[in-house]
């Protein structure tokens, strides 16, 4: 469990020093142990990529009002290592700035 946390640490190091910000699609939320988990899809280089992660209570009632949206940040040429976008705090803690998110047509109020 300590060697996860630890992997996991780096890899959200890893992505703040270099990083793009992708626009997802949810393609399912349900319950599990963990949580919530969410599926979701996003288009790198013209690849469909499928992941599941954790999510939080607020995505999911956007999901539920009928928002598929979900804006991702990924290690650029690793798009493996990437985490969701859920709040502004997420945003900071990736260092994330509005150029970063130029361009994104799935911006919503809810970010």
């Amino acid at each position: 469990m300590i060697y996860e946390n630890m992997q996991h640490n780096n890899s959200t190091k890893i992505i703040k020093k270099n990083h793009s910000v992708y626009c997802g699609t949810i393609q399912s939320i349900g319950r599990a142990r963990g949580g919530l988990v969410i599926k979701y899809e996003l288009y790198i280089n013209k690849k469909l990529l499928e992941f599941n992660s954790v999510c939080t209570k607020h995505t999911q009632n956007r999901f539920n009002n009928g928002d598929t949206n979900i804006l991702v940040v990924i290690e650029k040429n690793n798009p493996r290592n990437n985490r969701l976008l859920e709040s502004s705090d997420d945003f900071e803690k990736f260092n994330i700035s509005p150029s970063d998110t130029l361009g994104l047509s799935c911006l919503q109020d809810g970010y």
